[in-house]
């Protein structure tokens, strides 16, 4: 029973220490809005630009972990955890998918069987485009979970101990 309201205590204390100040907290409100967008840029557009679906997942998972730095780990346990494992699965699914519409076409994995569009345009990378949204998701859900997970279990004080062998 002691060690339980000193564990409560002691989580409380970190709580409190975790949460930066009213500006700080101001400024990351501000700009997670730019963020995101800037993410999903990075995603969308890769295949014209320098980026692509691993760097903008990054960016996305940037904006969400400076959310946790001004607010604390509270509001990152809303994350549902089984959507982001299945939505990071699904990903994996879906690549695997379109580099076997090569195969299935008589050619080889991951061949692009869109012709291009206007080059500079959004779909004149043919399937690069949908690889760039696919690895984003993935990237981002992936990273976010591990991230989670990781939190989950510094919150709960859990130590970290190397095997020995």
């Amino acid at each position: 029973m002691i060690e339980t309201t000193q564990r409560r205590v002691r989580q409380r204390h970190t709580e409190s220490r975790a949460e930066m100040t009213l500006i700080v907290r101001t400024i990351i409100r501000a700009l997670l809005p730019v963020i995101l967008v800037f993410g999903v840029y990075l995603i969308s557009y890769g295949h014209l630009t320098p980026g692509g679906g691993f760097q903008g997942g990054m960016a996305l998972v940037g904006a969400v972990m400076s959310f946790y730095l001004a607010y604390g780990y509270e509001i990152l346990r809303r994350f549902p955890h089984e959507e982001l494992d299945l939505a990071e699965h699904i990903g994996a699914l879906a690549y695997l998918v379109i580099g076997l519409v090569g195969l299935f076409a008589g050619t080889v994995f991951l061949t692009n069987l869109f012709n291009g569009g206007t080059p500079g345009s959004l779909f004149s990378g043919g399937f690069v485009f949908l690889l760039n949204l696919i690895v984003g998701v993935k990237v981002a859900a992936g990273t976010l979970l591990v991230l989670l997970i990781l939190l989950a279990a510094l919150q709960k004080g859990e130590p970290w101990k190397r095997e020995s062998s």
